[in-house]
């Protein structure tokens, strides 16, 4: 996939005399569209070839074969494309890649003396929000002459993106009519997750992006504290795949369970299979699979 070349046009296109930032947010918002968290980053504990290859992936923009990124990544790709696309914009100066090996994110300078911070995995994971239309918050903008809230809905409209956060209409639809069946009541934890499942394109997603969003269902939908700690001691796990290829539910039964959801024997953890078969997955990843063992029973 030529990246480069597909937002060049569409800027050619459509976006002729418009504002700066409407700009920026477009080309943010195609590659959280396109992009998704790395999952693998979390299995790399010790593993320091494993993190490199991972914090230091470069991104030929003229040929993605990869859609899986992590903050650095991120980053220096939107610096890069920013930089070729807005050549030519009079108001656009530069962006520049900020932070260190815990968190990297953007900054991009316009000539009026406007600081647009770019960080998609900081606070928020726009990779969900754009994907379902949610509200984006991982664009945070500075001016000292212009009101920041007023360039913010400037920029979306002009940008096309909808932010109607139609998924929490669907999920409030959704919450009532399960809470007036039976099935839910005997078992709400298998009435959510298979109405999640049959409800979610897990490869368009990816997994980190799938978590988050089963825990925005969860919180919608479960209406008491005892259910949401129920819940939210499930997770979906690909293990140590590059591709969203084994997506699992696994309810912890105690407290101590949480931090070995990742491992397929730990006390009365429940795998279900709900994509396709395991396959011998270790030997791949043999290495590092065996430090995250000692990891996580020093836990």
């Amino acid at each position: 996939m030529n990246l480069l070349n597909d937002l060049y046009k569409k800027l050619e296109d459509d976006f002729q005399g418009k504002d700066t930032i409407s700009k920026i947010y477009f080309i943010y918002e195609r590659l959280c569209e396109f992009f998704q968290y790395d999952s693998r980053w979390y299995w790399a504990i010790g593993e320091e070839k494993l993190q490199d290859e991972i914090f230091n992936k470069k991104i030929d923009i003229t040929n993605v074969t990869s859609n899986k990124v992590v903050c650095s990544s991120f980053s220096k790709m939107f610096c890069e494309l920013a930089d070729l696309l807005l050549l030519d914009d009079e108001n656009y100066d530069m962006s520049l890649l900020q932070g260190e090996l815990a968190h990297c994110y953007a900054i991009t300078y316009l000539k009026d003396n406007t600081i647009i911070e770019i960080d998609p995995l900081g606070n928020t994971n726009d990779f969900l929000n754009v994907k379902k239309d949610l509200a984006i918050k991982g664009i945070r903008i500075t001016s000292i002459y212009e009101d920041p809230t007023y360039l913010e809905e400037k920029a979306l409209k002009e940008s096309g993106y909808r932010n109607d956060s139609l998924y929490l209409q669907v999920l409030k639809r959704v919450g009532k009519e399960m809470r007036e069946q039976k099935a839910y009541k005997l078992n709400p934890t298998s009435t959510l997750f298979d109405w999640f499942q049959t409800t979610t394109n897990f490869h368009s997603l990816g997994l980190n992006e799938a978590n988050r969003l089963f825990l925005l269902t969860v919180s919608n939908i479960a209406q008491t504290s005892a259910q949401n700690l129920m819940f939210r001691r499930m997770v979906l796990y690909d293990p140590l795949t590059d591709d969203v290829k084994f997506i699992y539910k696994v309810p912890s039964t105690t407290e101590e369970d949480s931090h070995y959801c990742m491992r397929l024997e730990q006390g009365n953890i429940e795998i279900k299979k709900i994509e396709e078969p395991i396959i011998d997955y270790i030997k791949r990843y043999r290495s590092f699979a065996n430090d995250r063992e000692k990891y996580l029973s020093k836990k």
